[in-house]
């Protein structure tokens, strides 16, 4: 539709056609049905983005639309696992466009740079989505977006870390009060999402500003709501958190090996987490337990190497991808079967 529209701009009403245009974007990120064909996403995104460069000429089309279509995608992002378009490559173009569009549009930059979810998200049933999935989804749009940032080093369109502490510190609340142990595969990939959305915050801040150390206390906020996962009252590892301590492994072990300035201060409590994971595990006779025996090992190994050597930014780069594209994998191994909305 698009390509017709532009060799054919003399034939046609040419406001008429942008908004027809706008709308047609805007129903597409919008959709709330079936699953959706990632190359067809990609396809939209590549016209979107030349668009964007194709500022101040004829040529450019949406100018008038993006106000209406541009917010549906930023929530479109949060979801695109659940709408099967969940791709790596996808998701970079859809943060490449964001990029691009909001350093030409600057108003835009508020749907991103925002704890706010939409006032009613829905599910796929029609179902009001609990506000902690909600924030997951914000998560990961914001994962994806700060990735491109530090890619491309722009450092014009600022992200304020106070708004992913809020996401991230409603993610475990949701958690908390839902769950008492043991997660489902759906609230599993809400906690993989804001422990993979930390590292990438780390990275990003780091990039950007040349250290992270500002994000200090921002961890030890979250290591408390993180530890009412793993423990319950009495400081014993819940009976059935397989899901906590696989996904907090997981972030030791990155965290040590790319060296954040948190692991000094907290490698003993982490060592101990550990042990006491070790010893919970022994008891079982289990895939699970047996997967979540060899992250302990391997975080174990990272917290106490003598010398390790310091990743480039690229390395943290593709390490950051391969987490992203195995999040699902892993909350399908670690997450109970329940049934989910």
């Amino acid at each position: 539709m698009v390509e017709f529209a532009h060799s054919n701009l003399d034939k046609l009403d040419r406001t008429m056609t942008q908004q027809q245009l706008g709308t047609m974007f805007m129903s597409m990120f919008g959709w709330q049905g079936s699953l959706m064909d990632p190359e067809h996403v990609l396809g939209c995104l590549e016209t979107l983005i030349r668009d964007v460069k194709a500022a101040g000429t004829a040529e450019q089309m949406f100018t008038n639309s993006v106000n209406d279509f541009f917010p549906a995608l930023v929530v479109f992002m949060g979801r695109c696992n659940e709408l099967g378009v969940g791709r790596v490559d996808v998701m970079k173009k859809l943060a490449e466009y964001v990029v691009v569009q909001c350093k030409q549009t600057r108003t835009q930059w508020y749907h991103v740079n925002t704890s706010k979810p939409p006032a009613h998200e829905m599910s796929a049933t029609g179902r009001r989505i609990p506000m902690f999935q909600q924030a997951a989804r914000r998560l990961c749009m914001l994962t994806w977006v700060m990735l491109e940032l530090a890619r491309t080093q722009e450092g014009d369109l600022p992200l304020e870390s106070k708004h992913f502490e809020t996401l991230a510190g409603a993610v475990l609340l949701g958690l908390d009060i839902r769950n008492h142990g043991q997660l489902n595969v759906r609230d599993t990939l809400a906690l993989f999402t804001m422990l993979n959305a930390l590292k990438v915050l780390f990275y990003f801040t780091q990039v950007i500003t040349g250290s992270s150390e500002v994000l200090i206390p921002v961890w030890m906020r979250l290591w408390a709501g993180l530890h009412h996962l793993l423990f319950d009252n009495s400081d014993l590892l819940r009976e059935e958190g397989m899901a906590q301590c696989g996904g907090i492994l997981m972030f030791f072990t990155y965290a040590a090996s790319t060296h954040l300035p948190i692991v000094k201060q907290c490698t003993p409590e982490w060592y101990a987490v550990c042990t006491m994971i070790k010893n919970k595990c022994s008891k079982f006779d289990s895939k699970c337990s047996s997967n979540v025996m060899y992250l302990a090992n391997e975080a174990q190994t990272y917290l106490t190497r003598a010398t390790r050597q310091h990743p480039s930014k690229s390395e943290i780069y593709d390490r950051l991808l391969v987490d992203l594209r195995c999040m699902e994998e892993q909350a399908d191994l670690f997450g109970t079967s329940t049934n989910v909305h």
